[in-house]
């Protein structure tokens, strides 16, 4: 029987929080070229569904203490006066306050505030941040995203507000957002702040009360020449030992009168798999038209290494200038990538072949079965000359074996096996012309003990792996 009051209540929890779950806003940026921007008061009695000036208040919808991993997903749209749920609460000169207290499906989750940087550096942000009160162990953490589909990053240090089990515990903090993020925040038109509100610790009801208050974002403007690389889209990439892979870089530069078209040329440069520019890979160029904005067709070159923290960035000649890189970490693996946990289950007359599928790029897997000895030899070209059937024997031959499977699953079922012989099984994966060294797994069909034999590269040894056979009928 069900428990209607259990269900009320929820429902009722849910009203009194006011928390909307559907999809979060983005604030309108603020202009940095026209002045500091500036907030230290939030009236409690202002309507529910507005927010400070180019800032919106998100939730989270995880139906638990949101960590600091946990996403945003919507904006808070109940009143800022509530004394019950989950709150931001307008403390007038005092600024705001976040609170968690019912596990409802939404929760507190942050304060983002949009800046439009074009032109401008040294972006220097203090805050004001203090305990209203005890609670589980809530921490406020500053990150930042180019734009409005980058990535959340930490601003490096990190910058944040440590909760210290007492109140007030004021802290006033201040960061050189220009200095610590390497210029990625200078020169963009719609970059954004967001301060975290995440749980770090405790198991009490309600967790501790944050302010945010005094918020001071001033700079400078950048008078020479710049140029800000722009958001990197399709990571992760993918290439091989002899294929490469294309992307687009866009750009923007100011002054735009001082990249003269026909003298000045931009250049677009991969940094290492550390994101370091230390000895950068060109891998495009296009000649300026003087529009302040521009892109370029890139390509990625076969063979580089498989990495999460790529970085490009766009330089030019006359003027020589350096810009910034993208801001963000780009993947990039070279595949083909083996199939994980392959292992092999022999029953009576047959064998299930089974894996987990690769990382990175391919086009197919095959699968190979060979009796008595282990497969030697590797499969080439595009793949089109090898015929697969799982009925053993009836699939193209390779080696004294047959192609048993073809195509971008993770089993196959093999058939028409001897009984009380042992099979080898091998799993290569193909992207392009290429294929991986390959898996190899081996079992008996009709009984005994099934094993699982795993390559680790061209010509390395392999490790060999005893686990519960199945006996067959």
């Amino acid at each position: 029987m069900l428990k209607w009051n259990k269900y009320v209540l929820l429902i009722f929890a849910l009203l009194l929080t006011g928390l909307k779950v559907s999809g979060q806003s983005n604030p309108a940026p603020f202009n940095l070229g026209g002045g500091n921007y500036l907030f230290n008061t939030w009236s409690s009695s202002s309507p529910a569904g507005t927010y400070p000036a180019n800032m919106f208040l998100h939730t989270c919808s995880a139906d638990s203490n949101p960590s600091l991993g946990d996403p945003t997903t919507g904006d808070y749209t109940g009143v800022y006066n509530s004394g019950t749920g989950n709150r931001f609460t307008g403390l007038a000169a005092s600024g705001l306050s976040m609170f968690n207290k019912t596990k409802t499906p939404s929760t507190i989750g942050g304060v983002v505030i949009g800046l439009n940087t074009t032109g401008r550096t040294n972006i220097l942000v203090s805050f004001e941040s203090r305990s209203w009160a005890v609670g589980n162990a809530y921490n406020l953490r500053l990150q930042y995203r180019i734009s409005t589909v980058s990535p959340w990053l930490d601003v490096p240090g990190p910058i944040e507000y440590v909760y210290t089990g007492v109140f007030p515990n004021t802290q006033t903090i201040s960061v050189n957002l220009s200095t610590a993020t390497a210029n990625a925040v200078d020169n963009r038109a719609n970059m954004q702040l967001r301060w975290k509100y995440y749980y770090v610790s405790g198991f009490s009801a309600s967790s501790n009360t944050i302010g945010l208050d005094e918020i001071n974002i001033s700079s400078i403007p950048n008078s020479g020449n710049n140029i800000a690389t722009g958001v990197i889209v399709g990571s992760p990439f993918c290439v091989s030992p002899t294929t490469g892979n294309t992307l687009t870089v866009p750009f923007n530069y100011i002054p735009a009168a001082n990249f003269v078209p026909g003298t000045c040329t931009f250049t677009a440069e991969l940094s290492n798999s550390a994101g370091q520019f230390t000895t950068p890979t060109i891998i495009g160029t296009v000649a300026s038209n003087g529009t302040g904005a521009q892109s370029i067709a890139a390509t990625l070159p076969p063979g580089l290494g498989t990495g999460t923290s790529y970085r490009i960035r766009v330089v030019s000649d006359v003027p020589a200038v350096v810009g910034n890189d993208n801001g963000t970490d780009i993947t990039i693996r070279l595949s083909p990538f083996d199939v994980s946990i392959p292992a092999a289950n022999c029953q009576n007359g047959s064998s299930i072949i089974s894996w987990s599928l690769p990382l990175g790029c391919y086009n197919e897997i095959l699968v190979v079965a060979q009796p008595l000895v282990p497969i030697a030899g590797s499969p080439t070209g595009n793949g089109t000359a090898y015929t697969p059937n799982p009925a053993y024997g009836f699939g193209t031959a390779f080696g004294t074996g047959f192609v048993v499977y073809k195509g971008a699953g993770s089993n196959v079922t093999v058939t028409g096996l001897t009984n009380n012989t042992l099979y080898y099984f091998k799993i290569w994966v193909r992207y392009g012309n290429e294929w991986s060294s390959g898996e190899e797994v081996f079992c008996t069909p009709g009984g005994g003990t099934l094993l699982r034999r795993r390559f680790y590269g061209t010509g390395r040894k392999c490790k060999q792996f005893s686990l519960p056979g199945r006996i067959g009928a």
